[in-house]
């Protein structure tokens, strides 16, 4: 955005997490000033700068990253036939616990050998910001086979499966999906030896079930652990462990 010659951006990165209540507030604030930069000339314009400056405030699509991102999914994950799924219930809980007005939608398409795919549109509408994800996700059997004129109950099973998925791409439980476009067969690159190390030792300091953690990845031991998955899993074993750190304060 431009006034009087002067760039405006948005751009993320407060320092520490900002929820979304200071997100709303920062963004009232920031329109406000906008208002009296196009009417008080430089005066308000040099505040505006300085306030801004000051927040740096959040675009929506990295607001709704960074605090779904954050949130420990390994509670409500389930696995089935070898790959790991996420509570559809649940996650729409949070993700109207954070953003409550977010709205989802579908769209399907029925190819010429009647196998079906569905898209998952998710809009968040949040402090005058609009943000839309979409997902596409074909309607499978527990092989995770596409299936031929699937009946209703397989459709709407597939229909909750794509919104979950979509909502991971906000950031809500997206290490699940780590390493699913690869190649069938190709194994994922798994932690090396001072890794596990160290994701061992927050285990045992957090005080989390190694099972549920496994459950929650999809492995069948912390050495197991995808590389790509590695940095968000040591953020959120941080994280549990800094909150159990202030409750014991």
């Amino acid at each position: 955005m431009t006034v009087s010659g002067l760039e405006i951006k948005g751009n993320a990165g407060w320092g520490h997490q900002q929820s979304s209540k200071d997100h709303c507030t920062l963004e009232k604030i920031r329109q406000t000033f906008l208002f009296f930069v196009l009417h008080d000339g430089n005066d308000s314009r040099t505040m505006l700068l300085g306030l801004m400056r000051r927040t740096q405030m959040q675009t929506l699509p990295a607001h709704i990253w960074d605090t779904l991102s954050r949130i420990d999914v390994s509670d409500h994950v389930e696995t089935k036939q070898g790959l790991t799924y996420l509570s559809w219930a649940w996650a729409w809980g949070v993700m109207c616990e954070h953003f409550p007005d977010t709205t989802y939608t579908f769209t399907s398409e029925t190819f010429p050998d009647e196998t079906v795919e569905y898209t998952c549109f998710v809009t968040v509408k949040h402090c005058g910001q609009v943000h839309t994800q979409m997902m596409w996700l074909p309607v499978m059997d527990h092989r995770n086979k596409a299936v031929k004129s699937p009946d209703a109950f397989v459709r709407n099973s597939c229909k909750m499966r794509c919104l979950v998925k979509c909502l991971a791409m906000m950031g809500l439980g997206h290490y699940i999906y780590a390493g699913e476009d690869l190649p069938q067969g190709q194994a994922l690159e798994a932690i090396n030896e001072h890794e596990r190390e160290l994701i061992d030792r927050m285990i045992e300091e957090c005080g989390v079930d190694v099972a549920k953690f496994c459950k929650a990845y999809g492995i069948a031991r912390t050495a197991d652990l995808p590389k790509a998955a590695f940095d968000k899993a040591l953020a959120q074993l941080e994280s549990k462990l800094s909150k159990g750190n202030d409750n014991g304060n």
